[in-house]
């Protein structure tokens, strides 16, 4: 049961946010130009540091010479 309950702490945030965000545009707080700019924060820029910080913290990635090969040769073909 007490793996039930780490399994509920680690994915409600998720939801939580999707649920205030559904609120707010229901309620007509965010204009549809809000969220299109909220979209391309998240995607362009939100996701990808996610991305780069899980690998730069994952144990099988860590101490490895090329380390940093994978994040600027992403970032390289992004700027592309």
């Amino acid at each position: 049961m007490a793996e039930y309950f780490q399994l509920l702490a680690l994915i409600a945030p998720v939801f939580i946010l999707l649920a205030v965000g559904m609120g707010l545009r229901w309620g007509s707080v965010l204009t549809p130009e809000a969220e299109t700019g909220i979209v391309n924060l998240v995607v362009k820029a939100l996701y990808p540091c996610l991305i780069v910080n899980s690998m730069l913290r994952a144990d099988s990635f860590r101490g490895s010479p090329q380390a940093l090969l994978a994040p600027v040769a992403g970032a390289f073909a992004i700027a592309i």
